[in-house]
């Protein structure tokens, strides 16, 4: 049976993973759910591209880097992308100020 892909991001792969100190773990709790993690490409270059362990799980084909055509259609999918993803962003970074910072 073919796993069913999920989009996961940075947070849900540190955590589970334990920030890479636990991918046997990782990998059993997706493998057992048949899951396959996919992440977008802006978090595989942006943000997942310093942890070591995450070039690993790509290279094993545990995780899939999607790529923008998956999803982005044409100009009018692109910019209303690039907007919400500018809107989120900033909405998140002014919840996180709010709130006292990131550790809080």
């Amino acid at each position: 049976m073919k796993k069913k892909e999920v989009l996961v991001d940075t947070g849900f792969l540190e955590k589970l993973s334990c920030d890479g100190k636990n991918l046997d773990i990782f990998k059993k709790v997706l493998s057992d759910l048949e899951y396959k993690p996919v992440v977008r490409p802006y978090i595989a270059a942006n943000e997942l591209d310093m942890h070591s362990y995450f070039a690993k799980l790509v290279e094993e084909g545990f995780v899939r880097v999607a790529s923008y055509n998956e999803f982005l259609f044409d100009d009018e999918d692109k910019e209303l992308y690039e907007s919400y993803f500018v809107d989120m962003h900033n909405e998140l970074r002014e919840y996180l100020e709010a709130a006292g910072g990131k550790n809080n």
